[in-house]
């Protein structure tokens, strides 16, 4: 649901999320098109803080009640949250 626009990460406060866009070139029409090409959340810095949340003008960031992200090593809070390929959702420019 992320259309790359980000709003999350002028938002936060310290920088917990970084959103890097790229322009990929539409086949059938030869438009340049945006496309996220990496979604990072750096966990360890995140405050909590919801400003991201309310910031994000398609509700594409969510908060959970599960704790699984306990870890022993500080560099696996580090998180990419779109998979290679992602494409921005249909209908959105």
């Amino acid at each position: 649901a992320c259309t790359g626009c980000t709003a999350c990460e002028l938002a936060c406060p310290n920088g917990t999320i970084k959103i890097v866009t790229k322009f990929d070139v539409d086949e059938a029409t030869g438009k340049k098109k945006k496309a996220i090409d990496k979604f990072v959340y750096h966990l360890e810095l995140c405050t909590m803080c919801n400003l991201c949340i309310e910031a994000c003008p398609t509700n594409a960031i969510k908060f959970a009640q599960t704790f699984e992200h306990s870890v022993t090593d500080r560099t696996q809070l580090i998180k990419l949250l779109n998979n290679p390929g992602s494409k921005i959702r249909e209908g959105v420019e």
